[in-house]
């Protein structure tokens, strides 16, 4: 039995040169994935940030668990020799990522495909933004994808399905990203049209069970770690807890409701599939789709699967549909190569010389698309992104007090910790999460209810009911800080009753040069109207080089809310730049936009102290206080 009914010729079978191009491709896949993976933490608003320190702390991932992910990532933290941590963790993405498109070489040969056509599928699939962005981040869905892959290998496999792969790849699965559940009626599709394979299946149902069932043991990694818990707490380490936990139960809302209020019409997938297919890609997928109708299996063990996908990110109602619908993408792009071949048949007959002709359109194709892989490079690229790691490093190393509590939304904390952890950088200091506004207000005045330094993350609506002060990026809550300095700093009037000193200095830390504008409000008669600061970078003919418009005190502190005899500590940030030569400070009304007084300070030069990326350790910022 055939899986897709091609005729037995030259080249129809995978052999030892398709595995080297396989490796190929593979390892050009990875030198892209490695290339754009950041650094060290890239952002605080996805999930791979909460990976990346459950790998550290050996802890539980959200539901379902993903034990098989979280193994990998734990032994990557710690036995992989170079690279952040960050870094490692993402590694096994790009790794499974890379692996996938490899295996989409082999996949493709097996059901037929000639090396070019075989190659193109893989290459659609390894270029697509939305797995190319998935590849270099720490996340579940290029291992999820292998598995998948694996599982298709399996039942392309002549001259019957290999349902010990197929069991195996199912099983591990299950113990991964429980979504393997949807290519479930290809499995049985596949079973019922085989007649060999029905007689297979009968005399070893057994031992396939056994051997899905057996990597489910990779769960026991939960009850074994429930002592670490959740980084959220919301883990229960009894059986109900674990249970549900791996039911993922609470995320069965996003198929009966719609919580996010997600409405996606026709336009979305629209413009999904314009970003991950280009329309040459597109059309020979079409083309290939309608011509393997004639092949039954094919239809089985991809449309089906695709469909099934398909259906389930469309009514999977979240805020990231698009990773649902990458097995439905991995398809597609099988289905391009097929469309490939089909053209290169219909102009020959000879399939040695139809071969040679897909090579010729391979070789054709490839330089039309690279502006848009380019594109897509520059879209997922975050070899530089240091943004994340500035700020938990930048407020790590303030000279904030004993018993300090900094308080802010789940990301920013598991990124504050994870800096305390990793690298050691103020690990006394203590982090409390609180997502919602009116959670960090009580949690703020309990702190200070025990008399413990307060500091905020991001402006907080009734914070201003208390004196506020920036502390590097933080923002210090009724602070205790010691009273400013009077220093050399030129005094600046700004309205009647109220002045400012400035001074800048460099930020030392990773990524960009920044410099940071230091103010010091003296306040005798609070100001009438909003007040706001337009920080502005020019070169010396004058030109503006950068600008940064914002409230004092990181837009938490109005100046409506000031009080009289204050004196209140603020910071603007602003990029260091080469021909920079002075940073105008502009104080202007909110309201209308007219200036009330202005002052020049010289810009610093794009120099600073080395960052030790190994301890993560770098110079505190220079404060007026």
């Amino acid at each position: 039995m055939c899986l897709t009914g091609w005729p037995k010729g030259r080249n129809s079978l995978p052999g030892g040169q398709d595995r080297w191009w396989a490796l190929g491709t593979a390892l050009s896949a990875l030198v892209l994935y490695v290339r754009t993976m950041p650094p060290t933490i890239a952002t605080v608003f996805d999930d791979s940030l909460e990976f990346v320190l459950v790998a550290w702390r050996w802890a539980i991932p959200h539901p379902t668990g993903y034990p098989l992910y979280a193994l990998l990532i734990g032994l990557a933290a710690r036995l992989v020799p170079f690279g952040e941590v960050a870094w490692r963790v993402s590694l096994i993405s790009a790794l499974a990522g890379a692996a996938t498109v490899g295996l989409v070489v082999i996949l493709g040969r097996r059901l037929g495909l000639s090396r070019p056509a075989a190659l193109w599928a893989a290459m659609t699939l390894a270029m697509a933004e939305t797995f190319w962005a998935q590849a270099r981040v720490a996340e579940v869905y290029t291992l999820h994808l292998l598995l998948v892959t694996l599982l298709l290998l399996a039942l392309a496999e002549r001259p019957r399905p290999n349902w010990t792969l197929a069991a195996l790849s199912t099983g591990l699965g299950l113990a991964h990203h429980r979504t393997i559940l949807l290519w479930a009626p290809s499995l049985l599709l596949e079973a019922v049209w085989s007649s060999s394979s029905r007689a297979g299946l009968r005399e070893s149902w057994r031992r396939l069970l056994l051997l899905g069932a057996l990597p489910l043991v990779f769960y026991a990694y939960l009850p074994l770690r429930g002592h670490v818990g959740s980084l959220d707490g919301a883990y229960q380490n009894t059986p109900s807890g674990v249970l549900q936990w791996v039911m993922g139960s609470a995320y069965s809302v996003f198929l009966t409701d719609n919580p996010l209020g997600q409405i996606r019409g026709p336009e979305f997938y629209a413009a999904f599939l314009q970003r991950e297919l280009s329309p040459l890609a597109t059309a020979l997928a079409l083309l290939g789709t309608v011509w393997i109708r004639r092949r039954p299996r094919v239809v089985s063990a991809l449309a089906v699967g695709a469909v099934t996908n398909a259906l389930f990110a469309i009514g999977y109602r979240v805020g990231d549909p698009e990773v649902f619908w990458l097995p439905t993408v991995l398809v597609t792009a099988l289905f391009s190569g097929f469309g490939l071949q089909v053209v290169a048949e219909r102009l020959v007959q000879d399939r040695w010389s139809a071969d040679r002709i897909a090579l010729v359109a391979l070789a054709v194709m490839v330089p039309l698309h690279l502006p848009r892989w380019a594109e897509t490079f520059r879209q997922v690229d975050l070899s530089r992104a240091w943004e994340a790691a500035a700020f938990a490093q930048d407020a790590l190393t303030q000279p904030l007090p004993e018993r300090a509590v900094v308080i802010g939304i789940l990301g920013e904390m598991t990124l504050l910790r994870y800096w305390q952890e990793v690298h050691g950088l103020r690990p006394d200091v203590k982090t409390v999460a609180a997502d919602t506004e009116l959670k960090r207000l009580a949690a703020v005045e309990t702190a200070l209810g025990r008399g413990q330094p307060v500091l905020l993350t991001r402006p907080l609506p009734g914070a201003e009911q208390w004196a506020l002060d920036a502390v590097g990026p933080l923002i210090a809550v009724d602070a205790t800080w010691p009273e400013a300095a009077e220093g050399d700093a030129e005094l600046y009037p700004v309205t009647d009753g109220l002045w400012v000193r400035g001074r800048v200095a460099p930020l030392s830390g990773p990524g960009p040069a920044r410099q940071r504008v230091q103010l010091l409000w003296l306040v005798e008669r609070p100001p009438e109207d909003a007040l706001k600061v337009s920080v502005r970078l020019r070169d010396e003919r004058e030109t503006w080089l950068a600008q940064v418009d914002c409230q004092p005190v990181h837009d938490a502190y109005p100046s409506t809310a000031w009080k009289p005899g204050e004196q209140i500590v603020d910071a603007v940030d602003v990029p260091a730049l080469p021909d920079g030569r002075s940073l105008e400070i502009v104080i202007y009304r909110a309201d209308d936009g007219s200036a009330v007084a202005s002052f020049v300070l010289p810009a610093v030069k794009p120099s600073r102290p080395p960052y030790d990326a190994a301890s993560g350790t770098c110079a505190p910022a220079y404060r007026l206080r």
